[in-house]
């Protein structure tokens, strides 16, 4: 878990500094690192006594340390945007056409993040804390807010909500739930947030024409 968090804030912080010019690049990234990183601090500020600074911990911190020195150095290397092509488009202005890896790894990163910020920093709690009593209505209370986010990020995004496509809605509903009681069976956090990101970037890369089914 620790590594899928250092890449996934890897991945944030390269395109919040690589393409901090540009809004829809540089505001979604950032949202996903303060949810990720609020949710892991939630998760373990509520869940865990202590947090125990092992040299495993020092040295994870130490390289995601170092992947924001070597992204900021790269920007003042190379300039604003690497590792994509800008272009000017004379209908649609400045384009910029994203390295397809780049791009499969942010949906990636973005399964992780909200996998840490549901589940681990909100699910986890209200069960550690047995606000509800019973882990099942904090089971359906994370599912209707993780619903609930897609809704809202639908609507900013694309101008409608989720439910007018009922297999995504359904699929997101249940896919939820199911990663949910993995985690609570397993108490691995890894689980839900490694199947989450794969599947965000199986799907991306169908999307982008990567691969073929």
């Amino acid at each position: 878990m620790i590594v899928m968090v250092t890449i996934s804030a890897f991945t944030f912080f390269y395109f919040s500094v690589g393409y901090r010019f540009f809004p829809e690049f540089y505001q979604p990234s950032m949202a996903m690192l303060m949810m990720m990183t609020t949710g892991l601090f939630f998760g373990f500020a509520f869940t865990q006594p202590y947090v125990y600074m092992t040299g495993f911990n020092v040295s994870m911190a130490g390289i995601s340390l170092a992947c924001l020195t070597m992204i900021l150095a790269l920007e003042g290397l190379f300039g604003s945007i690497p590792q994509g092509v800008v272009r000017i488009n004379p209908q649609a202005g400045l384009v910029v056409e994203l390295n397809p890896f780049w791009l499969i790894l942010f949906y990636f990163s973005v399964g992780v993040a909200e996998e840490c910020a549901f589940t681990f920093g909100m699910f986890s709690p209200l069960v550690k804390m047995n606000i509800l009593g019973t882990p099942w209505l904090p089971l359906v209370f994370k599912t209707l807010a993780f619903v609930g986010y897609h809704q809202f990020v639908a609507i900013q995004i694309f101008g409608q909500g989720i439910y007018k496509v009922l297999s995504y809605s359904l699929s997101l509903y249940f896919g939820s739930m199911l990663m949910t009681v993995a985690y609570y069976y397993t108490r691995r956090i890894s689980i839900p947030a490694l199947t989450h990101g794969s599947l965000n970037a199986i799907i991306q890369a169908i999307s982008i024409g990567v691969l073929r089914v």
